[in-house]
């Protein structure tokens, strides 16, 4: 761990930087000698072309750009570095959070760990992801109004199935529903799958969902989904998972199930 004091807090981060890993520093006397021997890119959000557009006017040093004219810094870098050099300059413009700042979007997925072509195996990858994405939402309470999936494929286009949640919902049940009609517009038929990813985006805190759009209420999905939450925070993370992969066959072996994009052997639909 690594401690700094400063007086504001890109300032801290940068001072913290020069006694890493495990020191402390404390600088109220010799910040021009520190910001001296500090290059522009040490600044957090400041990189190689920000870097480059900087040196067109001799601005190669932290101090270099604490002694820029602060019109010139915003011409340069616009409001961003101009909060930045006010900064350097001891003026604390940037709050220190408390709190996380809320998501966007929470994702969930990655590689399928080989090339995938079977639809069944893919769809066990599916659930598996939708597992991990509601465990997210759970933790940060919120619940997506959108879901998407996301596929990637080898040697072809990668595609994407955007669905529109009837309400916001964290429910497993729910999201596995939506999930599977987004697979069904990103799948390619007779391409290899690698890579998946679950985006759930319009991210809704409690205190902004509306009554009126409650889910109907599901008394056994609720107490299913208590158990498997104490079960792994007794036994560690999915420990218990879903058996929805389990009943996969049965589901699309039924004719009234079929639809659009059916394998011909009925055993599996898309």
């Amino acid at each position: 761990m690594t401690v700094a004091f400063g007086r504001t807090r890109t300032l801290a981060k940068l001072f913290a930087e020069t006694s890493k890993p495990f020191g402390a520093i404390a600088v109220t006397d010799h910040e021009r000698d520190l910001l001296a021997r500090l290059p522009v890119t040490e600044i957090p959000g400041i990189g190689g072309r920000r870097a480059a557009r900087l040196a067109l006017y001799g601005i190669r040093t932290c101090l270099d750009l604490a002694r820029a004219s602060g019109r010139l810094v915003r011409n340069v870098l616009t409001k961003f570095g101009y909060e930045l050099w006010c900064e350097l300059n001891g003026d604390p413009v940037t709050p220190i959070r408390t709190a996380r700042t809320r998501h966007k979007m929470i994702a969930r997925g990655g590689s399928l760990a080989g090339k995938v072509r079977d639809p069944l195996t893919l769809y066990g990858w599916l659930v598996r992801n939708v597992e991990r994405l509601v465990e997210e939402l759970h933790f940060h309470e919120v619940r997506p109004a959108v879901l998407t999936v996301h596929v990637s494929y080898f040697e072809a286009g990668s595609a994407g199935g955007v669905v529109h949640l009837d309400v916001p919902s964290d429910r497993f049940s729910t999201i596995l529903e939506a999930a599977k009609v987004g697979r069904g517009r990103a799948w390619r038929k007779g391409k290899v799958a690698t890579h998946m990813h679950l985006v759930a985006s319009e991210l809704r805190r409690q205190s902004s969902w509306q009554q009126s759009l409650f889910e109907d209420a599901d008394p056994r999905a609720d107490a299913v989904a208590g158990v498997k939450r104490e079960v792994n925070a007794e036994l560690g993370r999915f420990k218990l998972r879903s058996g929805a992969t389990l009943y996969a066959n049965d589901f699309y072996a039924d004719p009234a199930n079929m639809h659009d994009g059916c394998d011909i052997r009925g055993k599996f639909c898309f």
